[in-house]
C-alpha cells in the first residue's frame, strides 16, 4: 500500500479495503466521452497512425454515473483516504497533547484524578460548542 503504517493504522477496515482496490485499478486520469451511454477511459495503451487508443474502464454505465466514476478515480480515492488518515492521526495527537496539558495542570494544582476527568469533560465540551459540534457526534457513533 502507498500509505505508512502509522497513516493506515487510522483507516477503518472498509477504507482500507478501498485503498487496496484504489490501487489495483487502472491508473491514470479516468475520463468520460461526450456520449449518453457513459464510457470511462483509462490511460493511453497505445499510438499509431494518428489515433489514440485507451484502456476501457466501464461501458454502459449511463453518463452521470460514468461521470461520478470518473471523478472517484483511483488517484482522487487515494488522494482523500490519505487526508483523512492524516486528519484522523492529527486530531489524536492533539487530544493526546490535550490530555497531557490537563494532567500537568492537575498535578500543579493538586488536584485527583476525578478532578482531571471532570475537566477534560467540561473542556472538550467547551471545545465541541465552539467548533459546532453536537455532543451526540463522538468517535464511533457516527
Amino acid at each position: 500500500m502507498s500509505m505508512t503504517p502509522d497513516l493506515l493504522a487510522h483507516l477503518t477496515d472498509d477504507e482500507r479495503a478501498l485503498l487496496r482496490l484504489a490501487e489495483a485499478a487502472t491508473p491514470g486520469l479516468w475520463e468520460t466521452e461526450a456520449c449518453d451511454v457513459g464510457v470511462i477511459r483509462g490511460h493511453v495503451v497505445s499510438e499509431a497512425d494518428g489515433a489514440t487508443s485507451y484502456e476501457l474502464v466501464a461501458n454502459y454505465i449511463g453518463s452521470a454515473n460514468a461521470a461520478f466514476i470518473a471523478a472517484a478515480n483511483p488517484a482522487a480515492t487515494i488522494a482523500h483516504l490519505t487526508a483523512l488518515a492524516k486528519e484522523r492521526r492529527e486530531r489524536t495527537v492533539l487530544q493526546e497533547a490535550f490530555a497531557d496539558c490537563v494532567l500537568e495542570q492537575a498535578v500543579v494544582q493538586g488536584q485527583d484524578s476525578a478532578w482531571m476527568l471532570q475537566e477534560m469533560v467540561r473542556r472538550e465540551q467547551e471545545a465541541r460548542h465552539v467548533l459546532g459540534i453536537p455532543e451526540k457526534e463522538r468517535d464511533g457513533d457516527g
